[in-house]
């Protein structure tokens, strides 16, 4: 029987990348799940895409791998103000830089992607993915499977929208990204649509196994490259066909290297947010941030795993 890896979120961060595979080949693993999400925040987009698929096989490329909303925005040349757009907080303070990190990233990783790339990026396709008996892989959720319309599991409300979902096609398990955080959703009845899961946070999953029973269940690893849920080491979670156990990991890389490589980008991001501010109807009147705030944000997430 075969053991899988089931990766998410890379988000351009070879390091973390390259930890989780190390990682995951000390386990034994036969194959590798994708969730989507290879590019955009960090600064190795064209090697991290490489080095996926090389793990995956170049032969089997893409493999059981789906698309993620920001790998399918740069695919299909949607503009950066679009994909900011997504988030829907106000320009203020702390998440308007953010916000605005998140534009000019993008417009960079656009211009930096080479034409091969490009051309990996848009052979991978939408899920929902077949995977085992009767379980899916999607990056956002078994109700809108890319996310490029906003749909997230991060609580219960939402999960309850998913289990139905999945439901709907007649399926038991999906494994889904997106959030950045590692998460565990289990149905516990049947016979109502609401008030009829739970949920497992990231803090009493890590390291643990979680026995794939029967019960209908929500599955998301966490992210490789930009964690979200309070823990900073790269997470990605192991699926063992044979004992019909789900083990999440997480796993310690070089940090510094990359929040390094952000750094020396500053100049190559000023170059963005001062045309994205000649290209803007006020001229940037309404855009008081500066390439130094865009690459503490970036860093900040890596940092503070927020």
């Amino acid at each position: 029987m075969a053991r899988y890896a089931i990766l998410s979120d890379i988000h351009a961060n070879l390091e973390a990348l390259e930890a989780v595979l190390a990682h995951a080949a000390g386990k034994q693993v036969n194959d590798i799940w994708f969730l989507g999400d290879v590019v955009m925040y960090g600064p190795n987009p064209n090697e991290c895409i490489v080095r996926l698929r090389e793990a995956i096989g170049v032969d089997k490329w893409p493999g059981t791998a789906v698309v993620g909303n920001n790998d399918q925005a740069l695919v299909k040349n949607v503009k950066p103000e679009e994909v900011s757009e997504q988030l829907g907080i106000k320009l203020t303070d702390k998440a308007m830089v953010y916000r605005n990190a998140t534009t000019v990233c993008h417009r960079w990783t656009a211009k930096a992607l080479t034409d091969e790339s490009r051309q990996l990026l848009a052979q991978v396709g939408p899920g929902p993915r077949n995977v085992l008996a009767n379980g899916i892989l999607v990056h956002a959720s078994p109700c809108e499977a890319t996310g490029m319309n906003g749909d997230y599991l991060t609580n219960l409300m939402e999960a309850e929208e998913g289990f139905w979902c999945l439901r709907q096609r007649g399926n038991d398990l999906a494994f889904f990204g997106h959030t950045h955080m590692a998460t565990l959703f289990k149905e516990t009845r049947t016979d109502r649509r609401y008030q009829n899961c739970e949920m497992v946070r990231r803090e009493q999953l890590t390291g643990l196994e979680f026995p794939l029973d029967g019960q209908r269940m929500l599955i998301n690893p966490g992210s490789v490259g930009q964690p979200r849920d309070g823990d900073s080491r790269a997470a990605y979670a192991i699926l063992d066909e044979g004992s019909g156990l789900v083990r999440f990991h997480r796993v310690d890389y070089l940090r510094q290297r990359t929040l390094q490589k952000l750094a020396q980008m500053e100049d190559e991001f000023a170059q963005e947010w001062a045309q994205m501010k000649r290209e803007s109807k006020d001229k940037g009147e309404g855009m008081p941030v500066t390439a130094k705030q865009i690459v503490e944000a970036l860093q900040s997430r890596l940092i503070d795993a927020r």
